[in-house]
């Protein structure tokens, strides 16, 4: 190990097993009194530092929050923005289609009217001909029925199997008993 125990941070204590693991592997897995000492040190470090990671965890839980949060906040002020500008852009037409006018010209800036350009209006989609169709099909696999039915023995595949899944951390606050 690196350094003293107290001076031994949460990000390093993995790096730290990871090189014990190596050393032991090195002499042939076999596990002295040293790297007895050594894992027995980290796991106290570990048990130590357990709170600091939940309470780092539970941190960065509410900051993605606060993040997404924002973001909604951004996207109803872009929307928002958005909007005003097109009545603006529609009241400034309008106001010009009144006066009869073409351009309006300012100290700075030129504004005129556009020819508009040709769109496409469908009033009924069924009567396009098919050629014009463009047609997307989505396949989804059901996953959750899928595993019922491997587990019930009605899907029987030689490519579709079921397997331990990633392992993950539970945060739960301890319960204090009452003597």
């Amino acid at each position: 190990m690196k350094g003293p125990k107290n001076e031994l941070v949460l990000y390093n204590i993995a790096s730290e097993i990871y090189e014990l693991e190596a050393e032991i592997m090195r002499c042939g897995g076999e596990i002295g009194e040293r790297e007895e000492s050594l894992i027995e040190e980290l796991g106290e470090i570990l048990e130590e530092r357990v709170d600091e990671v939940v309470q780092f965890v539970q941190q960065m839980d509410d900051e993605v929050e606060m993040g997404k949060k924002r973001l909604d906040e951004i996207k109803q002020f872009i929307k928002v923005r958005e909007n005003t500008r097109e009545r603006i852009k529609t009241y400034a037409l309008e106001a010009m289609k009144k006066l009869g006018k073409k351009a309006i010209t300012g100290a700075i800036y030129e504004v005129k009217t556009r020819k508009p350009t040709q769109v496409l209006e469908i009033l009924n989609e069924d009567d396009v001909p098919l050629e014009y169709l463009d047609s997307q099909v989505i396949v989804k696999i059901d996953k959750k029925a899928l595993l019922k039915a491997v587990k019930s023995g009605e899907v029987d595949h030689p490519s579709i199997g079921i397997v331990d899944g990633k392992e993950s951390l539970m945060f739960k606050t301890k319960t204090v008993k009452k003597a």
